[in-house]
This record gives structure tokens, C-alpha cells and sequence, in this order.
């Protein structure tokens, strides 16, 4: 089975055969047509499996948000869970309760600081965080595309595969 690269191979090595001023036209006509055919057929073919794949990924992706939505849900039954058990034991008295399973207790969390005034606090306990700088690249591009010269950037147009 020939490779789409190989056909591209043919198809340009084909065009430089015509420079010849001895080719056969007529030949090169049917030669031509069945590269082209070749060629047609391997990139609808590779448009096929690339429309297979951006189908996969997409029943991926949605599948991933399905399990996402399941996981949170799962989460937040067992922090309720939790704060429901820790809330009946801390009514009850009870600090520790063991079974053939499990031991379940109440232990204390680090202190947690809660400030109620901020302006109040002495500067000794501030720390001073530089100033970051980040480039705006929308505000460069903008310039550039008004024809503005921008040291250290230049605009490159690409190409990507669109299939319809």
C-alpha cells in the first residue's frame, strides 16, 4: 500500500518529468489523473481517521465531565457524611468509638487564624511580594496588526487542517 508521502513524492516528481521537452502528453495525462485519484483516496481516507478520532476524543471528554460531575457528588455526600458523624459524636461525648472495622475519632485541626481588622495588625508581621510582570500578547498582536513595529515579535501565519 503506498504511503500519502510517497504519492506526494510521485505527484511533484511528475511535474518536474513534464520540464522534459521530449514527454509524452498523452501519457502524462492518464499518469496524472491516476496519482491524483491515489492521492484523493489517501487523504480522504486520513480524514476519515481523523474525524474517528475527534469522535473519540469527544465521547472522552464527555464521559470525563460525567465522571467529574459523579466524583464531586461522591465528595460532597461523604463531607456531609463526615460532618453529620463528627456533629452526633460531639453531642453524645463521645471522643473515640471503636469497632472490629473501624476507629472513629475526634481529633483537634491546627489552629486556624481568622482576622477580624487588618489594618490593626503591625507592619512587622506584612511581607512585601514584588511586583510581577507579564507580556500582554493581545495588546502586541493588536500593534502588530496595525502596522506598529514591536522589537523581539513578529506575527507568523500558519496553516491547520480543516475538515468539513
Amino acid at each position: 500500500m503506498t504511503k500519502l508521502y510517497e504519492l506526494t513524492n510521485e505527484y511533484l516528481g511528475f511535474w518536474d518529468s513534464l520540464n522534459d521537452p521530449e514527454a509524452d502528453w498523452d501519457a502524462a495525462e492518464e499518469k496524472l489523473k491516476g496519482i491524483e485519484a491515489a492521492l484523493d483516496s489517501k487523504v480522504e481516507n486520513c480524514a476519515r481517521a481523523i474525524r474517528g478520532m475527534e469522535s473519540d476524543a469527544e465521547s472522552i471528554a464527555v464521559e470525563i465531565e460525567r465522571l467529574a460531575r459523579r466524583k464531586r457528588a461522591l465528595e460532597n455526600k461523604t463531607e456531609s457524611l463526615r460532618g453529620y458523624v463528627q456533629g452526633e459524636m460531639m453531642a453524645a461525648g463521645r471522643d473515640k468509638v471503636q469497632t472490629d472495622l473501624f476507629t472513629v475519632a475526634l481529633q483537634k485541626s491546627p489552629a486556624k487564624l481568622i482576622v477580624h481588622a487588618e489594618a490593626d495588625i503591625p507592619r512587622e508581621y506584612f511581607k512585601i511580594i514584588p511586583e510581577t510582570v507579564q507580556l500582554d500578547k493581545d495588546a502586541v498582536r493588536t500593534a502588530l496588526k496595525a502596522g506598529n513595529a514591536v522589537p523581539g515579535c513578529e506575527l507568523a501565519q500558519g496553516y491547520h487542517l480543516r475538515i468539513r
